[in-house]
């Protein structure tokens, strides 16, 4: 690589030779400063913060990171990991900073009966590769499993099972973490247990994980998917609270979509690992599809086939303006109410739908994920697509956004994937 040094009084990069300049420690991996990774280090997901970076780092081991964590801290540069780039508000961009692209640190280290050893630019798709030879899973998945383990677990991670197994953060056995000063140490709940608790859902603020120790579960070789049609908002609440509260369906979400006709309909979405599970689903008035069986892998990469026709739209690289936020039962019908009268295609593009479904506040435990109050609550999000070609689209659906904000703060809910704005 290119010998790069950092003169403090330009905040610039230059020559090695140029006097006043201060060396950059020599990297295994990569230090770029060039235009387009820095273009690239100042986009994500979300498509609508823009904040570009002095240099992008690509490590390729943990003394790599420690390295720029000490130079950024001599010379008071920010620096922030990236994995995916998923993020919707700029998490993962450093404004005049170092961005830490993690993907070079993926390896798997080792696959045990009861728990994964995995770098966290690997991404969840490697650990079920890893791990379903074995027969084995994490507990729980996100929808998309193209994201990195390190960046889920900065953030929380929700899905379909945590109604019974809590979020990702929750079945974390143990953790590496370079710490801001450039320490390389390893956290659990037996050790280091402060760090332990305020890197996970704490958005890379304590400290960066570089490695993780996951727990494992069995993992069923079928899985039977069913919707269930509601006729109305309080019927599909009233059928996800009775089957989370029952306790055998595996995976339950919601979703709440535009029909052709302009009409709302209301599906919830289950998964059964078990016969006990799928019969768990036949309640009664509801009208309830036959099952659709599917192996384990395909079920849980079921969104890359809608990534494929989202990428063929053309609106894969477009801004997605999506919201997340947590409310307590009692507030859940009324703010759907008013989230679903705005269900249009203006606020949440062609492809766009509510996500909505109930969790266990008893299953996570996750210090920093900050949950309503009560038994039961509801994740609610705006999954919204827009068109770079129309700001005037972008404009309404931040607008929209900052609406769910002020409602959600009002009904005494929290915010999720939200931590700017949460503070």
């Amino acid at each position: 690589m290119t010998y790069l040094a950092f003169d403090p009084a330009a905040r610039a990069w230059t020559s090695a030779s140029r006097l006043g300049a201060v060396p950059v420690p020599e990297l295994l991996g990569r230090l770029d400063i060039d235009e387009d990774s820095l273009d690239w280090a100042a986009r994500d997901y979300g498509g609508l913060v823009h904040h570009q970076p002095l240099a992008v780092a690509r490590p390729t081991r943990a003394s790599d990171i420690s390295a720029i964590l000490r130079f950024a801290a001599d010379h008071s540069l920010p620096v922030v990991p990236r994995g995916q780039g998923h993020s919707l508000a700029g998490q993962a961009q450093a404004s005049g900073g170092i961005v830490v692209d993690m993907r070079g640190l993926h390896q798997v280290h080792e696959v045990a009966p009861e728990h994964i050893v995995v770098d966290a630019g690997a991404q969840w798709s490697q650990v079920l590769q890893a791990t379903l030879p074995l027969g084995l899973t994490p507990p729980v998945l996100t929808d998309y499993i193209g994201l990195s383990v390190g960046g889920t677990l900065s953030v929380g991670g929700l899905g379909g099972t945590s109604h019974q197994h809590g979020a990702q953060t929750d079945n974390v056995l143990a953790l590496q973490v370079m710490t801001a000063d450039g320490t390389l140490l390893h956290c659990s709940p037996q050790e280091h247990r402060d760090l332990f608790d305020s890197v996970r859902a704490n958005y890379g603020r304590s400290g960066i994980i570089t490695r993780a120790t996951l727990r494992l579960v069995p993992a069923p070789d079928i899985v039977r998917c069913r919707k269930l049609k509601c006729p109305s908002l309080t019927t599909f609440l009233n059928a996800q609270r009775h089957l989370v509260r029952d306790g055998r369906v595996d995976h339950i979400e919601g979703h709440i979509k535009l029909g052709d006709t302009g009409a709302l309909s209301f599906e919830v979405e289950t998964a059964a690992f078990t016969e006990a599970a799928d019969e768990a689903t036949a309640l009664e008035g509801f009208e309830r599809e036959a099952p659709t069986r599917l192996p384990y892998w395909n079920f849980a990469n079921r969104l890359e086939e809608g990534e494929l026709v989202i990428g063929e739209a053309g609106i894969d690289q477009s801004p997605h303006p999506w919201c997340n936020v947590l409310l307590p039962d009692e507030a859940a019908e009324s703010f759907l109410t008013s989230a679903g009268a705005d269900l249009q295609d203006q606020l949440y593009g062609p492809v766009g739908l509510l996500l909505a479904y109930p969790l266990l506040t008893s299953r996570i435990t996750t210090p920093h994920l900050k949950l309503p109050a009560g038994e039961l609550i509801h994740l609610a999000a705006a999954l919204r697509h827009a068109d770079s070609d129309f700001p005037e689209a972008i404009i309404s659906m931040t607008a929209s956004n900052n609406r769910w904000f002020h409602d959600v703060t009002a009904a005494n809910g929290t915010l999720y994937a939200h931590p700017f704005i949460r503070g």
